[in-house]
């Protein structure tokens, strides 16, 4: 039988709109995936057009040996082309060996190896998958058939190599591109807002990659990435809040007030950012204070940030920073004496 017609053979038994349920589905491209087999990819929007994912139906026998398990799915990606999920059709489920359904801890296993991107099953044929010397018996061809090299025994489900192998294809080929290219095609400012709205945290990923500049309310999203527990994602994220920011007033000091609730590494990325832009005198401000009201700052790294940015210090931060100084005069050590050094604050009289 034919893919166009074992299509539509499935087309006849279930139709489109009852088998999806998809209310906003509009057509992007047709795409030829795993070996030769063509279907049409659509976008799904929201009620307000926004668009949510991608999504294609596979009706294509998987077969080697003589040996064929039936793959009747839809496929969703995300608008970066990753994997999200699939789902039967009621009555063509997913098959293991001699054609026994998958279970539900199949299911989770083949989603996980879905979502791995960098499988090792991107490097092997199908047919390195099989070993001849071990043979299995099977019902459907009565006879012997290679059993699953142990190679792959953690990268597939057992008893659906050849359906892992080919859905894995399906999912993580070169479609992934085509899906990410044609969202950065129709990228706009309520999308963006979407995305990074979003508990995907590739979308987060892939706009912290982008250098472009942030509107104020992406940056307010890109801020909340900061508090993140995910200490990479956390510094990124510093470093792509824009210059303009680190010259609010009203940001320093929130930054200031949080600083307990964030990890040593992503302390140590705010203050080497504010070492690298421009900061005004107002925020340098909020720094002393905080230094004299014992917040829970590094001082010797706000000591490091007001010698960098000595000469935006201002009247009113100098004045501040001699009180702090004398009221720890005490406690001076080289890093106070660096500082008033390079500053050249006069406290001899004060």
């Amino acid at each position: 039988m034919t893919y166009s017609i074992y299509f539509m053979a499935l087309l006849a038994m279930y139709p489109l709109s009852g088998i999806l349920g998809q209310n906003n589905s509009e057509e992007i491209f047709e795409y030829e995936f795993y070996n030769g087999y063509v279907t049409t990819v659509y976008m799904e929007r929201s009620v307000a057009g926004v668009p949510q994912y991608y999504w294609a139906e596979f009706h294509m026998p998987i077969c080697l040996d003589e040996l064929c398990n039936p793959m009747d799915l839809t496929v969703k990606w995300d608008l970066l082309g990753g994997f999200l999920d699939y789902k039967e059709f009621g009555h063509d489920p997913l098959t293991k060996f001699d054609h026994k359904p998958f279970d539900s801890d199949d299911h989770v296993k083949l989603k996980s190896i879905l979502r791995n991107q960098a499988s090792i099953l991107q490097d092997y044929n199908m047919e390195d998958l099989v070993d001849t010397s071990r043979l299995v018996y099977s019902n459907e061809v009565d006879g012997m058939t290679g059993a699953t090299s142990k190679t792959f025994d953690t990268e597939v489900v057992s008893g659906a190599v050849y359906t892992c192998f080919a859905l894995w294809n399906v999912v993580n080929g070169s479609v992934k591109d085509k899906l990410r290219d044609h969202t950065i095609g129709i990228m706009n400012e309520s999308l963006a807002l979407e995305m990074l709205q979003s508990q995907n945290r590739d979308y987060g990923r892939y706009f912290l990659g982008q250098r472009h500049p942030l509107s104020k309310a992406m940056e307010k999203e890109v801020l909340e990435m900061v508090y993140t527990e995910d200490e990479y994602m956390a510094i990124r994220a510093i470093d792509r809040l824009g210059a303009d920011f680190w010259t609010q007033k009203n940001h320093i000091a929130q930054l200031i007030s949080d600083f307990s609730a964030f990890s040593n590494p992503v302390k140590n990325a705010i203050y080497a950012r504010m070492r690298e832009v421009s900061m005004s005198q107002d925020g340098l401000l909020e720094l002393i204070l905080a230094l004299k009201g014992g917040d829970d700052i590094g001082k010797y790294d706000v000591y490091r940030v007001l010698i960098i940015h000595k000469n935006e210090l201002g009247h009113s931060g100098r004045k501040q920073l001699e009180e702090y100084l004398l009221g720890i005069k005490d406690e001076w050590g080289l890093e106070e004496y660096r500082l008033i050094e390079e500053l050249t604050i006069n406290i001899d009289n004060q």
